[in-house]
Formats: C-alpha cells, sequence, structure tokens
C-alpha cells in the first residue's frame, strides 16, 4: 500500500527524532564514561598527593622531633625528678628565693596519642615551687626559667604579698616539663640558652616593676641632712647624711655632682673631707631607697670654709703653791750646827738644813746661807739673791716680800 505525501513527511519526522534521540544517549554514555575515568583519575592523584604529603609531614615531624630531643628531660622517672628537681632548686637559691619548698610528681600526666593503640609521643611532669621572695627576685626566676633548654613552661603562678613587708611575697609557681618517647633514660641537661627572652633581663624589670604591679606606688625619700656652719680650713670633716623614707626602706648615697671638691669623699653614708682653702662649696647628693622601683631626691649641701679664729690665750689658774703651806717650825743646835727645820704641812714633811744645804719646796728653790739662832731668822738664796726667813711667816710669802723690796 503506497503511502501518502503526508504520510511520508511524518515516517521521516518520526524517524529523525528516533535517530536523535539514539544519538543523544550513545553520547552521553560515551561522555559519562569518559568523566567517570576522568574522576577515578582525579581521586587516585589526590590520594597520592595526601600520601607524600603525610610522608612529608612525618619527615618534617621526625626531623623536629630530633632537634628538640636533646631538651626533652631523661625517660627514667627517677632519674627525671632527681635532675629538674635540683635545677629548680638551684635556680631558686641562685636568685636568692628564701624558705624553697618543691613538690614533685608522683607520676607522669600521659598524653594522649593522635592514634588509639600508638604510645604517647611524650609524657608530661609537673612540679611545684613555693617559696618567699621580692618581686625583682620572681623576675630573675622567671628569667632563667625561660632561658633554660628545656622542654617546659609555667602552668601557674600565684603571688601573695606579705602585708608587713614592702615588696616581699609569697610564690607559688606549677610548671610542666616534657619527656619525649625517643628521649635516653639518662640524658644530661642542655647548656644551651633557649633564646625564648626578647630582651635583656633588665628591660624586663623596667617594664614590670615600673607598673608596680604589686605594692602602692613608692615614694622617694626625703633627705633631711643639715650641716653646722661654717668649717674651718684644714678641719678634718666627718658628717652623716640623713633621709626619712615613707615606707621605711633602705636608703644608699651618692654624689650628684659632676664636680666635687678636691679630696671630698662619700662612705658608708658620711661625707668625709678636709677643706684646704676658703671659700664657699657646693655639692649634690642623692637619696636612692631600695623599694621597686627604686625611687630617689637629691639635695645641694653648702659648706663655708674659713680660716681658724685665733683662739685668745686663756690666764692659767694660779698654781697651788706648796711652799704657801711651808712654815718654820723651829732653830736648833744639831751636834753644835745650827739647822733651821722647815714644816711642809701640804707634804707632811719637815726639813732638817744647815747652812749651805739646798731645798725645794713646790716651785720655790733655795740654798741656806745663815742660821742665826739668837734672832730666830735664816738668810737664804733664790736665783742669786738672798731673802730672810722668819718664824711667823710661809717660805713663799717670805720670798714673795723681799722680790718687792
Amino acid at each position: 500500500m503506497a503511502l501518502s505525501q503526508r504520510e511520508r513527511y511524518l515516517a521521516l519526522g518520526v524517524a529523525s527524532v528516533a535517530v536523535l534521540f539514539g544519538g543523544q544517549f550513545a553520547f552521553n554514555s560515551v561522555t559519562k564514561g569518559v568523566t567517570d575515568k576522568e574522576n577515578k583519575v582525579l581521586r587516585s592523584r589526590n590520594e597520592r598527593d595526601e600520601l607524600v604529603r603525610q610522608i612529608n609531614t612525618g619527615k618534617l615531624d621526625f626531623q623536629k622531633t630530633l632537634a628538640v630531643t636533646p631538651k626533652s628531660l631523661p625517660t627514667d622517672f627517677q632519674i627525671l625528678c632527681s635532675q629538674y628537681n635540683s635545677w629548680l632548686l638551684e635556680l631558686a637559691t641562685s636568685v636568692g628565693m628564701e624558705n624553697i619548698n618543691i613538690e614533685i610528681p608522683n607520676s607522669a600526666a600521659v598524653a594522649i596519642s593522635r592514634r588509639r593503640g600508638e604510645e604517647p609521643p611524650y609524657k608530661a611532669y609537673d612540679f611545684i615551687l613555693t617559696a618567699d621572695s621580692s618581686t625583682d627576685r620572681i623576675i630573675d626566676f622567671l628569667a632563667g626559667f625561660y632561658d633554660k633548654d628545656y622542654l617546659h613552661s609555667v602552668v601557674d603562678m600565684k603571688v601573695t604579698m606579705n602585708p608587713k613587708v614592702q615588696n616581699q611575697a609569697n610564690v607559688q609557681v606549677k610548671v610542666r616539663a616534657l619527656a619525649l618517647r625517643n628521649a635516653k633514660a639518662i640524658q644530661e641537661a642542655s647548656q644551651e640558652s633557649s633564646g625564648r627572652l626578647a630582651m635583656p633581663l633588665d628591660e624586663y624589670k623596667k617594664l614590670i616593676l615600673n607598673r608596680n604591679p604589686f605594692a602602692p606606688p613608692n615614694a622617694p625619700p626625703r633627705i633631711t641632712t643639715e650641716f653646722r656652719d661654717p668649717f674651718t680650713v684644714g678641719e678634718n670633716l666627718d658628717e652623716e647624711l640623713k633621709a626619712e623614707d615613707p615606707e621605711k626602706q633602705e636608703i644608699e648615697f651618692e654624689f650628684a655632682s659632676d664636680e666635687i671638691p678636691e679630696g671630698m669623699r662619700l662612705r658608708g653614708g658620711r661625707i668625709q673631707w678636709r677643706p684646704r682653702e676658703v671659700g664657699r662649696f657646693e655639692v649634690m647628693v642623692r637619696a636612692v631607697d631600695s623599694g621597686l622601683p627604686s625611687k630617689s631626691s637629691e639635695k645641694r649641701l653648702v659648706f663655708n670654709i674659713e680660716e681658724p679664729k685665733k683662739e685668745e690665750p686663756k690666764p692659767e689658774p694660779p698654781k697651788f703653791d706648796i711652799a704657801k703651806q711651808a712654815h718654820v717650825s723651829g732653830f736648833v743646835t744639831n751636834h753644835g750646827q745650827p739647822e733651821i727645820w722647815i714644816r711642809s704641812r701640804i707634804e707632811g714633811k719637815t726639813y732638817q738644813l744647815r747652812e749651805g744645804e739646798e731645798v725645794q719646796i713646790g716651785d720655790l728653790k733655795a740654798k741656806v746661807i745663815l742660821v742665826n739662832l739668837e734672832d730666830g731668822f735664816a738668810q737664804l738664796e733664790t736665783d742669786g739673791e738672798r731673802w730672810i726667813l722668819g718664824m711667823d711667816v710661809s717660805m713663799a710669802d717670805a720670798y714673795a716680800k723681799s722680790q718687792i723690796n
């Protein structure tokens, strides 16, 4: 049966649509297969890259582990406790801490492994140090701690200020140190610096202590020295410097002047000097307290130097004259020779003198020239001058009267 023109067109259209759908299906099938293969290749590449990354990471971790192993504590528990405890005690003692006590761990705080069933890469040990210390020594301790090339860190620190003593505190420091799995059972501590301090210790002290975080602001001392005035040339000065501090801290003195009078010295809070010329001399002194941060104050001291005053001779007080208490007690004949007896009351002694004999009573010295028994007098000679001594006058008065006559 022959198809009409319209039927032929319809059949041709249906056939074209079928061909198109078939081609599309075939194209999609081929494309999907290619895409699946490309995705599989991409996944393989990603897996390879991940394996390479893990290998490289493992190598890097291994290298890092090798680099830090010398910083590790020994793996033997008894040895590591003894070694680290000794080092902590030595550090605390060297910076001046007192009443030091260190609590060592009874066992290790084991770190959690990254994978189950795998041995932990390290073990952590906690040590607790307590001590009494000034605030600046706490900073000394922390600087020494962080400069030590150990795998350790401060976990916790408590500082309790002493209300009775300026800048004194009780400090409790909890530190954690690591022992790596691949470290030796007996391992010497590294002697290298850790390099963790970013600046010198003094700079840390300035930054921390100048803020005075542990105590009220420190007040400067006040110099109260007042010298007598004036001084004289050649005088040995030894003047004490005095100052008052609100916190009752120790005070040290130093010169603050660029120029100091020649020969002037400062020793133990005392100015010592022997001025050699007349004039006005000035010097600045500084008082520095022991607070944190330390405070200071200055004062200008003036020394007026004059010539020494000439002292007028003072009249000497009259000396006590023993001869004033020396009197004639008698004129006698002894073995045919005339004698004069002079009684010295002060000395409690009687002098029995013949002609030609000498006597000295007190400052008066005389020689007997003549003894007159009948008239009761004697003639004496002093310094070439002759004078008379009788019964009713002291030896000193008789001599003085002769000088007037």
